[in-house]
């Protein structure tokens, strides 16, 4: 028994290392390296919040608003004013020109809470799983750097997945190998996602061969060897 698991093992680490990444997939994914590729740019929708920046202006400044339902938020001197499928820099020149009738140089900044967009991330390598939200300027280090590595997972086969969208008719799915950034800090693979992208961390292969062993060792009523997550075999 002892033997055939470990020969299980070296089939697990080896064969599963013959998977190869293919970083760029049909060229959805881009990574978000210096200045080459802004991020994307976050469209608002209910219930995403608005906060107001406008210096002077003190019956917008620092106002907080939840976009309602129908797509608009309530600003005093301009009433209901409609911003769900813009763009925070539109949103703030639109308001800009409604505010210029009562002053000649208005200066106002959008800030967006986003409450109405997520990606996800999954797997039994990660401490925090599930939905999170999406700002636009999301990337693989700070999904990873948020939701939590641990022992468990396996950091070079992390699976970011793009569900069909719009013009796309079939999901695509990217590898990264997150080793190559946290051990020598190469950003090519630290890709900008999108609305809806689903990360999936897998279990090691030793983390997997361990299960298996136990559920092995237990089927047949114990074993005087135990298989530790890091790999290692102690009596």
């Amino acid at each position: 028994m002892r033997i055939f698991a470990i020969g299980l093992g070296l089939i697990l680490v080896t064969g599963c290392n013959g998977e190869t990444s293919t970083p760029g997939a049909r060229g959805l994914f881009h990574p978000a390296v210096g200045h080459d590729r802004a991020p994307m740019q976050y469209v608002v929708d209910p219930p995403d919040e608005i906060v107001i920046l406008a210096p002077g202006i003190s019956e917008l400044n620092g106002v907080k608003q939840t976009v309602s339902a129908e797509g608009s938020i309530t600003v005093s001197l301009l009433g209901t004013v409609s911003v769900a499928g813009q763009r925070p820099d539109d949103i703030a020149a639109m308001l800009k020109t409604l505010m210029k009738p009562y002053y000649a140089r208005p200066d106002i900044k959008i800030i967006v809470n986003a409450r109405s967009k997520f990606y996800y991330v999954f797997g039994k390598g990660i401490n925090s799983a599930g939905a999170r939200a999406y700002t636009g300027r999301d990337t693989v280090i700070r999904a990873l750097a948020e939701a939590g590595l641990n022992e468990n997972g396996w950091p070079e086969k992390v699976h970011v997945s793009r569900p069909i969208k719009g013009d796309r008719t079939t999901p695509e799915t990217v590898i990264v190998d997150f080793t190559q950034v946290f051990e020598r800090g190469d950003l090519s693979q630290n890709f900008l996602l999108e609305e809806g992208d689903i990360l999936f961390v897998p279990d090691s292969p030793l983390h997997a061969f361990g299960a298996t062993v136990g559920q092995l060792t237990g089927a047949v009523g114990g074993s005087s060897s135990l298989v530790t997550a890091g790999g290692g075999i102690r009596p």
